[in-house]
């Protein structure tokens, strides 16, 4: 039975099914260009040839954000690449992560803050590796299996 045939009233006006994933016509590849790279780069105070990484999402524990931590200690010790961490988002590790970050050398990890969607898919297409420390998000590949449900 359906959620709107389970009730005694009619729900079916209030009922919103908000799909999940990405946005395909705004997060799309063909954003990818020089201007944009270069103007994320000077937001940043980065270096525009820097390997540049990006992780956009909340800066919080269940997010584990250590990991991203430990991640840039192993990459600023290279001499062999310039790498450095863009973070899209806020939350309650954020000083944590300045602080660590500072300790890496000069802008090694830069915070953004919140980006509008129109940076943010701009950024994703200008930046050479999306990274993402949780194993354990409640969406991707794992659940995709299940999907449809029986």
């Amino acid at each position: 039975m359906a959620l709107a045939e389970s009730t005694a009233r009619p729900v079916r006006d209030r009922i919103y099914v908000c799909p999940r994933g990405v946005d395909i016509r705004q997060f799309r590849p063909d954003r990818r260009s020089a201007a944009i790279r270069k103007e994320l780069a000077e937001r940043a105070g980065v270096p525009v040839d820097a390997l540049l990484l990006l992780y956009a999402g909340r800066i919080s524990p269940e997010k584990n954000i250590p990991l991203l931590i430990e991640m840039m200690k192993l990459l600023a010790a290279r001499t062999d690449h310039d790498v450095r961490l863009i973070v899209a988002g806020a939350g309650p590790l954020a000083e944590t992560l300045e602080a660590e970050g500072q300790q890496l050398g000069e802008k090694k990890i830069v915070q953004l803050g919140h980006l509008d969607k129109e940076s943010l898919a701009n950024y994703y297409a200008n930046v050479d590796v999306f990274v993402h420390p949780n194993p354990r998000e409640p969406s991707g590949s794992r659940r995709s299996k299940r999907w449809p449900p029986a």
